[in-house]
């Protein structure tokens, strides 16, 4: 009984990744528009992986213009350890660390140098961004397991 909610996610996940790419190609080229779904779906995958590596149980990923979503257990979040916490958080800028040397590598071919150099510049900054303690932002996260007393 689990292939029709399994169907489920992976409709929504196909449907908001076409419906983000189309308001992307709105306003970027197709190129960058690519690129950066990459990015956020390798972000959010990290994230994903990390969250069940754990033992924690996470639904199918989604995007939502330029955040990716997890609806996960809050429950578990509770009782989650601040390590755990902390490692999940980071998973998703160490994806676009990951990334930032797919970009030098893609750099080395004389045709694609210049679209390697703006996809490793675009995975720093999301890498960047995301670690600033902000609320909804993985920094926000690494800060509170860092710094929380329980």
């Amino acid at each position: 009984m689990r292939t029709p909610k399994r169907a489920k996610k992976l409709l929504i996940f196909v449907t908001s990744t076409a419906l983000t790419f189309y308001v992307y190609n709105l306003f970027m080229s197709f190129g960058i528009a690519t690129a950066v779904l990459t990015s956020l779906l390798v972000h959010e995958a990290f994230h994903f992986f990390a969250f069940r590596r754990h033992g924690f149980t996470a639904g199918m990923f989604f995007l939502v213009l330029f955040a990716g979503v997890i609806p996960d257990n809050d429950e578990a979040l509770k009782v989650m350890p601040r390590y755990q916490e902390a490692f999940i958080a980071i998973a998703g800028p160490a994806g676009n660390v990951v990334l930032i040397l797919v970009g030098a590598l893609i750099s080395v071919v004389p045709e694609w140098r210049s679209f390697g150099l703006t996809f490793m510049e675009l995975n720093a900054s999301l890498a960047a961004f995301n670690l600033l303690p902000f609320f909804m932002l993985d920094g926000a996260r690494v800060a509170k397991a860092l710094y929380s007393s329980a």
